[in-house]
């Protein structure tokens, strides 16, 4: 039906898609994009009842995002992050951001607050599995590390890394730790405990 400048597509006596101004606005469930008529799934946007915005990709295929035509950013279909690539990575970490020069090749965290407190980067180790429990830690479980790495002509090999590791056994409010820095010698492949 039409109204002043606005076009509205109802079913059962409900205005579910609203053309108005320039603008899509979708009443209620789910706006689903297609790439075949007898497709049932494809790019789904939706809110849910339980004020969950959700955007999936019911295919196997990646989620991109870009700028002028060009691919900035993907959700690969094994859920990593990419920024600056679509390439397979050769490290598997979730997040994988490269780069070709020193701005797009880093990674910035900024604070700007009035008092003393600056930006961190937080790792965490719980030995349960269910991110909502709480399962203490063991003597010697590493805590986190940082590598350093860069490639050989054949692939990526490490040159140096600090880790965290449990020092003694963790008890109530006691987390005992001790940083590890490890390097490696000229024709070795291998980290050394320095």
């Amino acid at each position: 039906r039409f109204d002043t400048d606005t076009i509205k597509f109802d079913t059962g006596g409900v205005t579910r898609v609203t053309l108005t101004g320039g603008n899509v606005i979708q009443q209620s469930g789910t706006f689903i994009v297609k790439n075949a008529v007898s497709d049932s799934n494809g790019l789904k946007i939706s809110q849910e009842s339980s004020n969950e915005s959700r955007i999936f990709n019911h295919y196997t295929g990646p989620i991109t995002f870009g700028i002028a035509n060009t691919e900035k950013l993907r959700i690969d279909s094994s859920g990593r992050l990419k920024i600056g690539t679509n390439a397979t990575p050769t490290q598997s970490g979730a997040l994988n951001v490269f780069g070709t020069d020193h701005t797009t090749s880093q990674v910035s965290i900024r604070r700007g607050s009035a008092d003393a407190n600056g930006p961190s980067i937080v790792m965490l180790k719980n030995r349960n599995t269910d991110d909502s429990s709480h399962t203490v830690i063991q003597d010697d479980d590493e805590l986190g590390k940082i590598t350093f790495g860069g490639n050989d002509g054949a692939g990526p090999e490490y040159a140096a890394r600090i880790s965290c590791f449990v020092d003694d056994t963790p008890g109530g409010n006691d987390m005992p730790g001790r940083l590890v820095f490890s390097t490696t010698p000229n024709g070795s492949d291998t980290l050394a405990e320095r």
